[in-house]
């Protein structure tokens, strides 16, 4: 995956979908390598990322804030988060991408693991689960991690279907490697950013009441502030306008409630906010790649 040049300082992510990453009819796990000059503007994408720093200098930005990268730095994106990259010089990059489907079917279990389930968040967005994860590896165990990520990038180039238990297998071993491998601290950061306080009450109106029909206007009369001016402070910190953070949070909801429940589909797109259930398929189909009873049956 090549990433855009920034010819500009405004702040527009591109977004990136399952199609420009993944092979259709492929399970969804891919690695590859490149590496990085200059800067890249901000951008997300509909899948979990984990990049491993090989070599070379740059300045990774989150709405965290900007990190220098180095030499076993490591960082984990969830599925939405936005990223760039500033001021790179002969950084190589090593990718892994994960779709959500593979979250939340074969790695549905992690979020109960005590290791994996602090480091990888295969849940839904909350205000105490953090978007970003970053650390840095010692050199034996960037030797280990690398290894893993070869194996995954050869897998994850071949066509045969019959290697998918072994691509799942080798996935789940780099993941261990790494939840082993980061420090504590970096495990544990899992935490709220400091988002404007405006922000964080959006959110917590979308988490109590998601089936509500949202729109600016509402969050305007709560907020107290210009629409333009609440959609600029939303975008800056999470990526995304109000209203399409709250269509993605959404979808991710009804993705775990197909998964780990029985209720009907019409039921959880209605929960969601999607009366109307064709709309509900197609916005589901249109996010995770197929439809809500594809899903539901994959992960069974």
């Amino acid at each position: 995956m090549t990433l855009p040049v920034d010819p500009s300082n405004s702040f527009s992510p591109d977004h990136l979908g399952r199609a420009e990453v993944f092979r259709e009819g492929q399970i969804a796990i891919r690695a590859e390598r490149y590496q990085l000059e200059g800067d890249y503007r901000p951008h997300d994408h509909r899948f979990l990322e984990l990049a491993l720093i090989l070599g070379g200098e740059g300045i990774h930005h989150t709405l965290h804030g900007e990190h220098p990268l180095q030499t076993g730095s490591v960082v984990v994106l969830r599925p939405g988060a936005w990223h760039a990259y500033h001021t790179c010089k002969a950084l190589e990059v090593f990718n892994a991408y994960v779709g959500e489907d593979v979250l939340h079917r074969e790695l549905a279990w992690i979020n109960q693991d005590p290791l994996l389930g602090r480091f990888l968040w295969t849940l839904p967005r909350s205000l105490d689960r953090a978007e970003v994860l970053w650390g840095t590896l010692e050199p034996e165990r960037l030797q280990e991690c690398q290894g893993c990520w070869e194996t995954l990038e050869r897998l994850s180039s071949a066509s045969v279907e019959a290697e998918r238990g072994e691509l799942v297998g080798q996935l789940l071993l780099l993941l261990t490697r790494l939840a082993q491998g980061l420090p504590t601290q970096a495990k544990n950061t899992a935490q709220a950013p400091s988002l404007p306080a405006v922000v964080l009450d959006c959110i917590e109106q979308f988490e109590r009441d998601p089936a509500r029909p949202w729109t600016l206007e509402l969050l305007v009369r709560s907020s107290g502030l210009h629409p333009s001016h609440l959609s600029r402070l939303f975008t800056r910190a999470t990526g995304l306008p109000p209203l399409a953070y709250l269509n993605r949070w959404r979808l991710e909801r009804a993705a775990v409630q197909l998964a780990q429940t029985e209720h009907p589909i019409s039921q959880i797109g209605a929960e969601m906010g999607w009366m109307d259930a064709n709309l509900f398929a197609r916005r589901f189909r249109e996010h995770f790649g197929s439809s809500p009873s594809t899903f539901r049956q994959r992960y069974r």
